[in-house]
């Protein structure tokens, strides 16, 4: 091989290792239909009941209170919020894109409604792609009489973040008219090998589907081509989910391919003592293949069917469920030692000095001994005789005392 042979083959590696190292961009949507209308370019309008909508001709389209008709789209498409806004339709989805990403979000929130006879579609809905529902608030309205849905992604998942968000699918129809009919619907089926994941993350979410009980629940993961494992996550969140056939549920249709529901950093609060239960259930409605995977339950675990012959619901499958964020108990303060004592010094004893004194020897008072002479009276002379003595003999004790302190 030449010199500028190997210099091309190794320009060329050189190029495909870079290429396979930088981030793969989705594609943006191609075009949008606003209210029946087609734009392959960038495009604005008014929506037919008041506000506004702006395409960027890529993948951003803002809503600013917008009130109006059906928005679809072919490709990505990230739906910016500002104001309140509010989407209808008759007969089909409100907000919805074909091959692409559907993603909500923004400081606006969103009202969309559906009704009609509808089956197997959604009012927010994304075929081939995820749905997701970030840092926004969206309320959704479904009415059917068949079988539909408030939020789905076909081929693809819902993930919903940081977002409060409330939907409500009601099938007004009989149960031979529908199979499924969901609030969240995130399902991998046809040739698809991804999607089926519904991920709820740091959100209050309220899910109600009503309706006939056939296959009838508030939200469901699953992959119906045994490709993977379907899961329902729900992390730091405050659900609430109510079906007819249960409130939630994640079935894989594959024995070893189970669906999973996890939940992390939030409680089951009611009903009292639900568990998520494993299911299976070898022949769903007589037309099903086998279902495996997860629900929230109340009796025996594992739980051996969904629906019996007759179309009734299993009451071992929790029809309602509330799950609230675990708070986290406040650290019990360490207790403040108390502070040891200084111990009181004992006084220092002052010296003891003697103060003692010799006694000295006590001398009668001469007038206590005898009485002194009066005037006039007869036996001075004896009297003075007596006390010179008697001063004499004290004089005389003074003396000797003195003399034998001095010694």
């Amino acid at each position: 091989m030449s010199t500028r042979i190997r210099k091309l083959a190794s320009s060329a590696a050189a190029l495909l290792i870079a290429i396979s190292f930088m981030p793969i961009r989705a594609f943006a949507a191609s075009n949008v239909n606003v209210e029946g209308t087609d734009y392959s370019v960038a495009a604005n309008g008014n929506g037919s009941n008041g506000g506004t909508w702006v395409w960027d001709g890529v993948d951003l389209m803002s809503l600013d209170s917008y009130d109006g008709g059906a928005i679809r789209a072919v490709g990505d498409l990230i739906v910016d919020l500002k104001g309140n806004n509010t989407v209808s339709n008759t007969g089909g989805s409100t907000i919805s894109v074909d091959s692409g990403d559907l993603t909500i979000t923004g400081d606006g929130s969103l009202t969309a409604t559906t009704t009609g006879d509808m089956d197997r579609t959604g009012t927010i809905v994304a075929n081939g792609g995820d749905v997701n529902i970030t840092d926004t608030t969206v309320t959704v309205d479904t009415t059917t009489t068949r079988g539909a849905y408030g939020v789905a992604a076909f081929n693809g998942d819902v993930n919903i973040t940081g977002s409060n968000v409330s939907i409500t699918s009601t099938s007004t129809g009989a149960a031979s008219n529908f199979v499924w009919n969901s609030g969240i619907m995130a399902d991998c089926y046809g040739s698809s090998t991804i999607g089926g994941n519904v991920t709820i993350t740091d959100s209050t979410v309220d899910v109600t589907a009503t309706g006939a009980p056939r296959l009838n629940f508030g939200i469901v993961a699953s992959n119906e081509n045994s490709t993977a494992s379907p899961e329902l996550s729900i992390t730091n969140s405050d659900v609430t989910a109510s079906g007819p056939t249960g409130a939630m549920a994640s079935f894989g249709w594959a024995e070893n391919l189970d669906g999973t529901i996890t939940v992390t950093d939030s409680t089951i609060t009611s009903p009292v003592g639900a568990t998520v239960h494993d299911v299976s259930d070898l022949n769903v409605l007589n037309f099903q293949a086998t279902f495996y995977g997860q629900t929230i339950g109340t009796g025996s675990d594992p739980i051996t069917y969904i629906v019996d012959e007759s179309g009734n619901p299993n009451p071992a499958i929790a029809a309602s469920v509330t799950m609230k964020v675990t708070s986290t108990p406040e650290p019990t303060p360490e207790p403040t030692p108390e502070p040891t004592p200084e111990p009181t010094p004992e006084p220092t004893p002052e010296p003891t000095s003697d103060t003692s004194t010799a006694v000295k020897p006590a001398v009668a008072s001469v007038s206590s001994i005898v009485g002194l002479p009066k005037t006039g009276d007869c036996q001075s002379q004896q009297t003075l005789a007596i006390l010179v003595v008697v001063a004499a003999s004290g004089a005389a004790l003074v003396l000797a005392s003195r003399m034998r302190m001095s010694q």
